[in-house]
């Protein structure tokens, strides 16, 4: 409790930018921006952990909204296309129905046949483009909704301290095989190749989070300075 005080107060007065990666509540409630890492894009939220959470639950609560309208949508068009086609059905026996009982000529009833197979075929695209429409929109409104239980997000902050060759090498190899989402905040930018780092972030001076190419080789003009906030 005394460490995490201290740690408290030595955010509270420090005046510089800070990345913290962290499950402390109290000390994420002194932060002045969030970033959320979901669905393989990186957002930021102006605010500390509570506003974070709440902007985060009206985002949530209006992409439900947007759900339960859309699998409306596909409920109707799926009833739509039932009656357009038992209607179809209906139509079609009572043709054949008059065809066969010869009150009308034949040529007469072939014409109407032809006319009434091209009908049918235009209102059963008609209906199934509806349908397929708002099955498209159910998926796009679904994507929108969250599933954290689903998500893996490892964060490792200078994982690489403190170990020698051997255990980097062993760490390097799991993490390679690692299923899911790593943040990672290290100075050993050979250990962040090895383990197929795809985004490098840059946190400058100034508190802003800016997406970067790798560092380059030694001996090169670097894009970043070593130390910086990846993601895979």
């Amino acid at each position: 409790m005394v460490r995490a005080s201290s740690i408290h107060a030595a955010v509270e007065a420090w005046t510089g930018a800070a990345l913290i990666v962290s499950h402390d509540r109290a000390l994420l409630s002194l932060v002045d921006q969030v970033a959320d890492l979901s669905g393989g894009a990186l957002r930021m939220y102006g605010g500390n952990l509570e506003a974070y959470e709440t902007m985060l639950a009206t985002e949530q609560a209006a992409a439900l909204r947007t759900v339960a309208v859309a699998a409306a949508d596909v409920r109707r068009e799926r009833r739509d296309l039932i009656e357009t086609q038992v209607k179809q059905a209906r139509r079609d026996r009572q043709g054949r129905a008059v065809a066969a009982s010869g009150s009308i000529p034949r040529i007469v009833a072939g014409g109407r046949k032809r006319a009434a197979q091209v009908s049918a075929g235009k209102g059963r695209e008609i209906a199934l483009a509806r349908t397929a429409g708002a099955e498209e929109r159910l998926a796009e409104a679904e994507k929108a909704v969250r599933d954290d239980s689903s998500i893996r997000v490892s964060l490792l902050d200078e994982p690489t301290n403190n170990l020698d060759m051997a255990s980097v090498r062993q760490l390097s190899e799991a993490l390679s095989c690692y299923r899911g989402a790593l943040v990672v905040v290290s100075h050993d930018v050979p250990f962040l190749r090895s383990i197929g780092i795809t985004r490098w972030l840059l946190l400058d001076r100034s508190g802003r989070v800016a997406d970067t190419g790798p560092p380059s080789p030694p001996g090169e003009p670097g894009t970043i300075a070593p130390s910086t906030t990846v993601a895979r």
